[in-house]
């Protein structure tokens, strides 16, 4: 684990000498967390070039999203009983007033997203990631995913939804017990403690975890060797992907990277 705590990241490596910023996000509302905003828009200013997990405008711009959704025109709905169906339909409506009829054919797997934000609150500010990525377009820094869009779509593909649904099942079995969870994960964002972002997310994924944490790491770290080392690159990914043994962070150091915690005032 990483010994010091801090969501923001200073790395250059010992014989190129090329300059990495490495920040830590989460993928809620910008004003809904405490994030080191005043340095974080500063060094994305000052850098050559911008990168997120994704490419966020190839996200967006797609025109069929069916990607959302489970395949075969199904349902969540046909993967219970109906007794379960509309008990996970109560719950979520009276816990986070999200009408799952509204939502049948959605990937469960996505269903969490919507859940969090519940629990945060309803809020007009995007979330932290786009609202980078945003920002250094208006800079006219150029942006790119350190992962291709087309590659989440497969990761996506590849989880069984039995396995989607078996989360949510969990999930709705104790929706007191997820808030206070989604809320303390807030709160080590909040005060920049990676390494229990890191558990929270080894622990909620299960199964999923090798496939959404340990692999996507190395694929990322593949990219960010293959960068221009005359360039300043500022990366920005989920603060669960830096600590940990096949963390970002651990990858660097074993690279030939140097790397150093930027404390916030």
């Amino acid at each position: 684990m990483t010994r010091v705590q801090s969501t923001l990241w200073h790395c250059v490596h010992r014989e190129t000498k090329a300059v990495i910023y490495l920040f830590g996000t989460i993928h809620l509302p910008s004003n809904t967390i405490q994030w080191p905003e005043t340095p974080v828009l500063s060094l994305i200013e000052s850098s050559d070039i911008y990168f997120g997990e994704m490419d966020l405008d190839e996200s967006s711009n797609t025109l069929n999203n069916s990607y959302h959704y489970i395949d075969n025109d199904l349902s969540v709905k046909d993967f219970m009983s109906e007794k379960e169906y509309d008990r996970i339909q109560k719950i979520l409506l009276k816990a986070f007033e999200i009408n799952l009829k509204n939502y049948s054919n959605l990937k469960p797997l996505l269903f969490q997203s919507l859940i969090d934000n519940a629990i945060v609150g309803t809020s007009t500010f995007p979330p932290l990631d786009i609202k980078l990525w945003n920002f250094a377009k208006r800079k006219n820094i150029p942006v790119f995913g350190l992962e291709s869009f087309q590659r989440q779509l497969d990761i996506l593909n590849q989880i069984p939804i039995e396995d989607q649904i078996l989360n949510l099942r969990k999930l709705t079995r104790n929706v007191s017990l997820y808030r206070k969870k989604v809320n303390k994960m807030i709160h080590h964002y909040n005060i920049m403690d990676i390494n229990a972002i890191y558990r929270y997310a080894r622990k909620n994924l299960g199964n999923m975890r090798i496939l959404m944490i340990n692999e996507r790491n190395q694929r990322m770290l593949k990219t960010i060797y293959q960068m221009d080392p005359g360039k300043t690159h500022f990366i920005s990914v989920g603060a669960g992907h830096l600590p940990g043994n096949h963390g970002i962070l651990s990858g660097l150091k074993r690279n030939g990277w140097k790397v150093s915690a930027i404390i916030p005032n």
